[in-house]
């Protein structure tokens, strides 16, 4: 139980520091929508450089914990800004608060002891059935407060994983909570492929002067 303590509130924090982050943000003006995306992602790939060259240093770890909460700050700036929507701090901090609900209960059904003779099994079950609970509910919902809360979860969900790793102490899974914070990096990409996308249907629908559209090359005709 202490450990689950431990993990949510390291989790919370995580996930608060950036919304307040995002939220810093949004007084910001950025060039291109892309911009705080990029500048998420040279984020994440200094504290990743650090993490893998200094590995038992407290303060570095504190230091990447936090850089890459700022890193995932500036990936939330980008969402909103492509979607042209802003979530207020009070619902990004409810959101990370479920993130820490969706932790629990995860702990406290593996204390049923037949989840706890099959606990492999219950834990990918647990993923996946959150999968598809969640992909149903952007069918229905389509909103960016249930994006927002499935970016938060893939979050928790590496944090998931650090509390089913055995921790040698509290140093050892603070530094296994640190490397879970690098799925910071799932987001973006996440984040990027729906932007590509969008970019991909924009161009697939440009013509020049109104002459000269682009179309597969069955679909064109010969002029007679």
């Amino acid at each position: 139980m202490k450990k689950l303590i431990k993990i949510s509130i390291l989790s919370f924090l995580f996930l608060f520091l950036t919304s307040c982050f995002e939220h810093v943000l949004r007084n910001v003006s950025f060039a291109k929508t892309w911009s705080p995306l990029l500048i998420g992602f040279i984020i994440l790939a200094l504290s990743g450089g650090v993490a893998l060259f200094i590995k038992k240093s407290l303060f570095i770890d504190v230091l990447c914990f936090l850089s890459n909460s700022v890193a995932l700050g500036f990936c939330m700036r980008t969402w909103y800004l492509f979607r042209e929507f802003d979530n207020s701090l009070l619902v990004m901090s409810c959101m990370s608060l479920l993130c820490v609900l969706y932790l629990w209960i995860f702990y406290l059904l593996s204390y049923i002891p037949i989840i706890r003779r099959h606990f492999k099994l219950y834990f990918w079950l647990y993923l996946i059935i959150s999968l598809i609970i969640y992909i149903i509910l952007i069918l229905f919902t389509k909103t960016t407060y249930i994006s927002t809360l499935g970016y938060f979860s893939i979050i928790e969900i590496s944090f998931i994983f650090a509390i089913c790793m055995n921790s040698d102490d509290n140093k050892d899974l603070f530094r296994k909570m640190v490397i879970s914070t690098y799925s910071v990096l799932i987001v973006g990409i996440i984040i990027a492929l729906i932007m590509f996308e969008a970019d991909l249907d924009i161009l697939e629908g440009l013509s020049i002067d109104g002459e000269f559209s682009l179309n597969p090359p069955d679909k064109n005709k010969k002029s007679t």
